[in-house]
């Protein structure tokens, strides 16, 4: 019968009016408010919201400027990208079509060439019903990509029933491991959007309803080329335009798990002080007697920890200062230091971790 509006859509709507919807958590999105592990300002306390172009949540990443990098990601290994809303009552809609794309252009204007789709589970491939702790999507990170001191992370949500919704979340993110060639590309899917002014609208993704796979099936496979970047942990802006080429080709993804172990040893130094051998001459008459000290040789070994560097912290979060104090960092959440303000001529940092 026409016109019934489906209950599972009465559902998620109630549900969404009270709660929400759902947002990245790990690794920290921009804007991530404390409530869901946030820790670095501003925070948006609506990001659970549905992109809104009158209200200037567009695409890509909720129209929100770039912020520092607290990821690092390698090529050839692997993340976990983990979304949740509010809990008990997420309004997870049923599920519906999940991508998680990277762009190596930090620009808001989006531009479809730009984004490379790295996992994808279509509606009913993955299991909707809530959990506490959130779903967790594990993406693989094809080996031999380009290196980037900033590149982008977006997951893109495509709600199953409910209002037709568009969700997503940014994460800033560096690339290492991979080709510092200017030949070096990354090839895969191009990400697909839908239910966002200007492209398709799918309709709730209900039994005996199209509900858009054949979209995510007959995406262009495409390969960019940003060009040569050096993969830093600092914020500092990429200023290369990436040169993209279609294809129509069926990409495969498989998802791989690296593990790395990282340790540091503390630095032992060793300072060595000698006294020059002293020699008292005495004479009397005619006899001299010389008398000679022996060389005195001081040998201090102290310890000192090593200045932060990669994988050395291991409370996200948590700040320091850098080891000649002209910088604060903080804990990101690849166990790295990542610096997030520099101390001004004449000015260190303190232990209050500020400028003075």
């Amino acid at each position: 019968m026409q016109g019934l509006v489906p209950i599972a859509a009465l559902l998620a709507a109630a549900a969404s009016a009270v709660h929400g919807h759902m947002t990245v958590k790990s690794p920290p999105p921009r804007q991530l408010p404390p409530v869901y592990g946030g820790y670095i300002e501003p925070y948006d306390y609506n990001i659970l919201n549905p992109l809104d172009s009158a209200s200037g949540r567009t695409f890509p990443c909720q129209g929100k400027a770039p912020g520092p990098v607290l990821t690092t990601l390698n090529a050839g290994g692997n993340v976990t990208v983990t979304v949740g809303g509010n809990w008990p009552n997420p309004a997870y809609h049923s599920g519906g079509h999940v991508q998680i794309a990277l762009s190596y252009s930090t620009s808001l204007n989006y531009n479809p060439s730009d984004w490379v789709a790295l996992f994808t589970a279509a509606h009913g491939t993955w299991d909707p019903t809530p959990v506490q702790e959130g779903y967790h999507f594990n993406v693989a990170i094809p080996s031999g990509i380009p290196n980037a001191a900033n590149a982008v992370l977006s997951w893109v949500w495509i709600n199953a029933v409910g209002n037709r919704e568009l969700y997503t979340s940014c994460v800033d993110v560096a690339i290492t491991g991979g080709s510092d060639s200017s030949s070096a590309s990354l090839v895969g899917p191009q990400l697909f959007i839908a239910n966002y002014p200007g492209y398709p609208t799918i309709p709730e993704m209900v039994v005996g309803v199209d509900d858009g796979t054949h979209y995510l099936n007959d995406r262009p496979t495409i390969t960019v080329r940003p060009g040569p970047q050096t993969a830093t942990t600092g914020a500092a802006s990429s200023t290369v335009k990436p040169t993209t080429t279609t294809t129509t080709t069926t990409t495969t993804t498989t998802t791989t798990t690296t593990t790395t172990t990282t340790t540091t040893t503390p630095v032992k130094t060793t300072t060595t002080t000698t006294t020059p051998a002293k020699t008292t001459t005495t004479t009397t008459s005619a006899k001299t007697t010389t008398t000679t000290t022996p060389v005195k040789t001081t040998t201090t070994t102290t310890t000192q920890s090593p200045a932060p560097t990669t994988s050395t912290c291991t409370t996200p979060g948590s700040y320091s200062c850098s080891a000649a104090g002209t910088a604060i960092q903080v804990c990101d959440w690849s166990g790295n230091w990542v610096t997030i303000g520099t101390c001004s001529s004449g000015t260190k940092c303190t232990s209050n971790y500020i400028c003075a």
